[in-house]
């Protein structure tokens, strides 16, 4: 028991001594000068807010126009049609139009279209990002240690959604046979103009036959997007302590939007004398919208080099639309959320 009591206060002294050692060593670690202001950071993202719709609308054909083909006064028309009662403004698609003498063209009306729809986009959208950022001025603020910073940095993020819908509506089908009488037709396709010259055929129809009935329209498709957004700005980053700090940034950003809508539609009428058709499209769009973004973050020092963060930003930018004669997408980019984590590393 004596010798314990002995050995005790040299015991805790060299405890004491250790401890004291180790303060020193994190200090002089975290206190070391910093030869390079140059600093990157990688993490992951989930971004909130991004939203698409999409209209769908049969074009409205006008006079003379029809799904294949048409018969337009020419340039030496007068009002109302050609003084001759013959045109050669016209056009036709296909060789099954030709029936005997006559050309034969039909169109659609009033099919029934999905109209507006909103597309299920999930939320959030993930996805990472890439910054890099060098420190352009060190100054203090009320004791605090604060950097001035311009920082350049890449995230990207992606949906891809279904999309179905049925409906149905009353629509019409007209078809008008035109006289070519005798006159040699050139190869379907073919297309002329206003100036021609060109073959002449008959600019009233022969015979004309509207079919009424009901309609059923079924779409499916898909709609897939991908988000590569750039950033340019200044950035402040405060340290509260020998740990944390606070990161503060805004500037310039724009968002390259890189969308495909791939879709197959068709409809039934109830009129047997109306053909029922089925048709298909793929269109793409990639475009860059500009905007501005504002950052928020905290990070805590692991080590000299090594932190680990925590931030939200808040980003606008412009909407971006795309589409063809039937269908039209809208990316609502407008005000959008993120959510980051990640690491950083400081040379």
């Amino acid at each position: 028991m004596k010798t314990a009591s002995i050995f005790r206060p040299a015991l805790l002294a060299c405890a004491a001594a250790g401890m004291a050692s180790a303060r020193n060593i994190s200090a002089q670690e975290f206190n070391q000068p910093e030869d390079s202001g140059y600093y990157f950071r990688l993490g992951g993202l989930a971004r909130f807010g991004v939203k698409a719709s999409i209209t769908g609308a049969r074009p409205v054909l006008p006079t003379g126009v029809y799904d294949n083909g048409f018969v337009l006064p020419d340039a030496g028309s007068a009002p109302g049609g050609p003084v001759s009662g013959k045109t050669w403004n016209w056009g036709y698609k296909s060789a099954s139009q030709i029936q005997g003498n006559d050309l034969a063209f039909s169109r659609y009306d009033n099919v029934p279209a999905m109209g507006h729809s909103d597309v299920s986009v999930s939320s959030p959208l993930f996805g990472g990002e890439l910054v890099g950022g060098i420190d352009m001025i060190e100054f203090n603020i009320f004791d605090h240690t604060a950097k001035l910073a311009v920082e350049l940095g890449y995230n990207f993020s992606s949906f891809s959604s279904h999309l179905n819908a049925t409906t149905s509506g009353t629509s019409t089908y007209t078809v008008r046979t035109f006289s070519y009488n005798g006159v040699v037709l050139p190869q379907a396709p073919y297309a002329g103009t206003p100036q021609g010259p060109g073959p002449l055929i008959d600019f009233n129809p022969s015979s004309e036959n509207v079919f009424t009935s009901s309609a059923t329209t079924i779409f499916g498709g898909s709609l897939e997007s991908y988000f590569h957004e750039i950033r340019l700005g200044p950035a402040l980053n405060v340290a509260l302590n020998g740990r944390i700090t606070l990161g503060f940034g805004a500037g310039y950003s724009s968002v390259f939007a890189d969308s495909t809508l791939r879709y197959n539609e068709s409809a039934t009428f109830s009129d047997p004398n109306t053909p029922s058709f089925a048709g298909r499209g793929d269109i793409n769009k990639a475009k860059w919208s500009p905007g501005a973004y504002a950052e928020l973050r905290a990070a805590y020092q692991i080590n000299r080099h090594l932190s680990a963060y925590l931030g939200g930003d808040i980003a606008y930018h412009k909407d971006v639309t795309f589409g063809d004669n039937s269908y039209q997408v809208k990316l609502n980019l407008g005000s959008t959320y993120g959510v980051k984590l990640g690491l950083g590393y400081r040379f």
